[in-house]
Order: C-alpha cells, then sequence, then structure tokens
C-alpha cells in the first residue's frame, strides 16, 4: 500500500523534473539515458563535497548549475522526507490556522514543501541564494514568503514577529565547522532564535548522521540543556547525553519508498539503498506542558538478533541508555508492534523483566507507541 508521503514524493519529482527541464523533453517521473549519465556525475561531485572534508559544506553550491542538478534531483527529495520524518517523531503539528512558521537555509524549498504538506501555514523562508528561493517560490506555487538570509551573519535580517516553529535542516553542521568555539557559537546562535518563539513554540534541527556531525549534535544538545533550554525530541531525559558518555550514535531514519527518480540516481550514482538516516533536535524555551509518559523509551538502534534468535533494539530513556529484547515467537500482544520498530521510533513498555542487559518482554508485557 502506497503512503501518503511516497504518493506526495511521485508528485514533487515529477515538478521537480519539470523546473530542472523547462526546455527539454523527457519521462515525467526519471532521467534519460543521457541525462542520467549527467545527472549521477554531479550527484558524485556533491556528494564527496558534502562528506570527507566537507569542502563545500557552509559554500553556495547552489549558486552553480552543477550544485543546483544535484541538489534539486537527488537531495531535495531526501530531503523532503526526512523533514516530514522528523516533524512526526517530534510530535509536531501546526496550531489552529496552520501557525507561523520561519526556516533558515530553505534552499529550493524541501523544507517547506515538507511542511505545508503536513498542515503548517505562514511560512517565511531564508536563503542565501536568490535563485534558490525563486525555485522554492515556484515549487510550493507562492505559498511562501522568502527573504535573503546570509549564513556568515545568521542572526540578522530576519521577518519580525513571533514564530510558532522555527526549522532549520542540514544548515546548522555547516555554521563555523571549523572554528573551535563552533559548538559555542552554535549555542549562541539557537538561544537567540528561541527568544523569536511563540508561547508553546518550538525550534526543530535536522543534521546529517554522520558519526562527527552526530557527535557534533549531541555535544550542542548537552550544551542546550546545561544552558535551560528544554529538549522535548529525541530525549527523555533532559540530563547529560547517555549515548554521547558512550560514543555511541542517536539518529533516526526516514521509513518511504523512493521515487523512481531516486531509484535511478541511487543505481547510477552507487548511492546507498538504506533509508536515509539524519539527526535531530526540537527545543523549546520553557517545559512542555506534557513531557514523556513514564517508561518511555526511544530507540537508537538498528534490529539486532543473538544465535539464540533473541532479538533486541538499543534504547534510551529516564534510566539511559539499555537493552529492550524479546525472545522469539512470543507474546503477541506486543509481537506487531515489535516487528514495526526501527531507529527514532517511541516506545512504551510495561511488565518488563529485568535482564542483565536490560529489558526483556514477556507474554505479559505490554507495549505501546509513542509518538
Amino acid at each position: 500500500m502506497t503512503s501518503p508521503l511516497d504518493t506526495a514524493l511521485r508528485g514533487h519529482t515529477r515538478a521537480l523534473l519539470t523546473l530542472w527541464r523547462p526546455n527539454r523533453k523527457g519521462p515525467p517521473d526519471r532521467l534519460t539515458h543521457d541525462e542520467l549519465r549527467e545527472v549521477a556525475q554531479a550527484v558524485k561531485r556533491l556528494s564527496a563535497g558534502l562528506s570527507g572534508e566537507r569542502n563545500k559544506a557552509g559554500r553556495d553550491y547552489l549558486g552553480t548549475e552543477d550544485g543546483r542538478t544535484a541538489y534539486l534531483l537527488h537531495f531535495w527529495p531526501v530531503s523532503y522526507a526526512q523533514t516530514r520524518a522528523a516533524l512526526k517523531l517530534a510530535g509536531l503539528t501546526p496550531p489552529p490556522g496552520g501557525g507561523r512558521v520561519l526556516e533558515l537555509g530553505a534552499g529550493p524549498g524541501p523544507g517547506a514543501m515538507g511542511l505545508l504538506d503536513e498542515g503548517w501555514g505562514e511560512l517565511h523562508c531564508g536563503d542565501r541564494n536568490a535563485e534558490a528561493l525563486q525555485s522554492l517560490q515556484t515549487l510550493t506555487r507562492d505559498r511562501a514568503q522568502t527573504f535573503v538570509w546570509d549564513g556568515e551573519s545568521p542572526d540578522a535580517a530576519l521577518p519580525p514577529g513571533a514564530f510558532d516553529l522555527l526549522f532549520a535542516s542540514h544548515v546548522l553542521s555547516e555554521l563555523w565547522k571549523r572554528a573551535p568555539d563552533r559548538v559555542e557559537r552554535r549555542l549562541d546562535l539557537l538561544q537567540s532564535l528561541t527568544r523569536r518563539l511563540s508561547p508553546g513554540g518550538q525550534l526543530l534541527l535536522i543534521e546529517p548522521a554522520t558519526h562527527l556531525l552526530n557527535a557534533e549534535l549531541l555535544a550542542l544538545r548537552d550544551a542546550v540543556a546545561a544552558a535551560g533550554l528544554f529538549i522535548t525530541a529525541p530525549c527523555v531525559p533532559q540530563g547529560p547525553c547517555p549515548a554521547r558518555a558512550e560514543g555511541v550514535a542517536c539518529h533516526a531514519a526516514t521509513r518511504w519508498t523512493p521515487p523512481p527518480l531516486t531509484e535511478q540516481l541511487t543505481r547510477a550514482a552507487f548511492i546507498s539503498k538504506e533509508a536515509p538516516a539524519f539527526s535531530y533536535l526540537c527545543l523549546s524555551a520553557e517545559a512542555p506542558a506534557a513531557g514523556p509518559p513514564a517508561g518511555a523509551l526511544r530507540v537508537i538502534s538498528e534490529r539486532l538478533t543473538n544465535k539464540a534468535g533473541r532479538e533486541r533494539v538499543v534504547t534510551c530513556g529516564a534510566e539511559g541508555k539499555q537493552s529492550l529484547s524479546a525472545p522469539p515467537g512470543q507474546g503477541e500482544t506486543w509481537r506487531g508492534l515489535w516487528r514495526g520498530l526501527s531507529r527514532g521510533d517511541g516506545v512504551v513498555v510495561e511488565g518488563a523483566e529485568r535482564r542483565e542487559t536490560g529489558l526483556g518482554l514477556t507474554a505479559g508485557s505490554v507495549v505501546t507507541g509513542w509518538r
């Protein structure tokens, strides 16, 4: 069964192809052979520039034809899917009327379109590249207000007023990326931005899931908590991050069926077929009205199976990092939900037994989803 996300992505990739090839003819949902060769090379070059030494991170790669091509036809659908996934994982829903949103580093609009498709209303989107903002306007059908935002002066030139949601995707890690005090600078920016939130408003950050950048986000997460801001997702505890203390990653994955265009480029550019992983952090300036339910856990690993067939995932909760495991073939009351659990999901467990490595599900355990 096709999900609403997959249906939306198919429509959006058709619009991306139309925008990219205004004077060319080709299939509406995929590239021709010659186009595929051209675009796959562009994707490889931009991917290389955003990994390793990250020599293109923080630069205006959308200001080049090569960068625009790679971003529109490969990175755009991925960022769109990540935006919708992060909104759901963080439990963020628009207030009546759609709310007011400020997005920084909006580029050609994957985040903006994801926000609109999730029901958010008045969007103010900033980016340094004017051509990218024009593409955003085209793709969103002028449903967003745009402004030029210079990442080198990140707290300047913002629209006036308060916002129900502040959003930045794959932006923060590109600011001051080589500065020794980059965590402190990013914290200063977040503290400044949270002062622009409406009562009950939240700030959502999405970042890459690479080990280095995930570690930097977890360091920022601890600095944020120490500074008195509140972490509303993905964390259950507000204290120091248990995953960071042990040097392990904490990130989520996108559940999607890649559209035909993405499938083409995945094969041609030799990109991993795994669900696009991402790190995220959701903050507020005030304590949320309702915190995590008692017994809430967040899954922070892939599913693992031992030689005896016992399955487990690593979770993080009020008691820190611990394993949650289940024996094969038992507990039909929770088996369906257990089978569907993946990295990033929230779960509440009652009636589990204490095991040496954490919690073990039994036939009498009750497992429910959280967010």
